[in-house]
């Protein structure tokens, strides 16, 4: 039997799509939908498997995803708004091969100062990705804060061994 205390959520089914059973579901950063063979909803008060015949990946962190056994929309509407879970140790096994990976996710540079044109601007304490924008949560010296665009065209240089962030920002965005 599983137990609340074996999992972590890592996202939420939010509606069905279709009439085949599929539902949209959207994940956090860290996790790949692609790389879970199953992933666990809570239904009646029982945490139950539920393993994947097929996953197409949206934009940004949405999928949709199709089950085992969830053939129609009726059964696929049981599942919407519920939070979706994997085993901890599956999630530490997910985590510890992105950490040992090149790659660079965004949560990875709160902690870093940015500097706009050698001037600092301030250090990112969050990421704001409720939007297509993806933006840095940056506290300036005075108690401000400032939102950043997270885009690619800014970022000239990243010095992981300083914590420092050197961008080219349009004339006046750290002054809003």
């Amino acid at each position: 039997m599983i137990k609340q205390s074996d999992l972590i959520e890592i996202g939420r089914i939010l509606k069905t799509h279709g009439v085949k059973g599929e539902v949209s579901c959207v994940f956090d950063d860290v996790i790949i939908p692609d790389e879970l063979e199953f992933i666990i909803i809570e239904l009646d008060g029982i945490y139950v498997p539920f393993y994947k015949c097929g996953i197409r990946t949206g934009n940004g962190k949405r999928s949709l995803i199709t089950f085992e056994g969830i053939n129609n929309e009726t059964e696929a509407a049981r599942l919407t708004s519920k939070p979706i879970y994997i085993l901890k140790d599956d999630y530490d096994k997910i985590v510890d091969e992105l950490r040992d990976s090149d790659k660079i996710y965004l949560e990875d540079l709160i902690g870093f100062t940015i500097l706009n044109y050698n001037n600092t601007v301030g250090i990112i304490e969050g990421i704001d990705d409720r939007t297509e924008n993806v933006l840095f949560i940056v506290a300036k010296d005075n108690d401000e804060t400032l939102y950043i665009p997270a885009i690619d065209i800014f970022i000239e240089d990243i010095d992981f061994e300083q914590k420092k962030i050197k961008m080219r920002l349009p004339e006046g965005l750290t002054d809003l």
